[in-house]
């Protein structure tokens, strides 16, 4: 007859079904505790993936790329508090901000693959318009990347 057990302690109860609006606990009680522990499990694998993609973008110097690694983590934790205190952690966006990280640190490892794989020499000597002098205004490269370097 009703869905809710002893109705006769809350008053004013209606018998419509409400929302714990605590999305750890309604996951644990819509899916069981072992789909929590694997959403947590993924979630804090995208944290660790945005990080060792920001820590790779600072070890070479590229702050912009550093800058959206920050604003990645920002986003999961703050889609972690929300879901904590709210009902959110069943919907897509969090699955999507766990793809962006997961990207993010895809390319930050092919670039540094890139950048180590390329044989740099001296730059080759460019006179400019004043016949011998380079620019001053112009900043000339110390070195030029040739390409990548082909084992064997």
């Amino acid at each position: 007859r009703s869905n809710i057990l002893s109705r006769q302690y809350l008053v004013g109860v209606t018998d419509r079904a409400r929302a714990i609006h605590n999305g750890f606990l309604n996951e644990a009680v819509q899916w069981g505790v072992h789909s929590l522990l694997l959403r947590m499990g993924v979630f804090y694998l995208a944290f660790r993936c945005a990080r060792a993609g920001q820590a790779i973008y600072r070890r070479q110097q590229n702050f912009q790329d550093a800058l959206m690694g920050l604003s990645l983590i920002g986003g999961l934790i703050a889609f972690s508090v929300g879901g904590f205190f709210g009902d959110y952690w069943d919907s897509e966006w969090g699955l999507q901000l766990v793809a962006l990280c997961m990207g993010y640190y895809r390319i930050a490892v092919l670039r540094e693959r890139e950048l180590q794989s390329m044989e740099y020499a001296p730059a080759q000597f460019n006179p400019g318009p004043w016949g011998g002098m380079p620019n001053p205004m112009v900043p000339t490269p110390q070195w030029t990347r040739i390409g990548p370097v082909i084992p064997g």
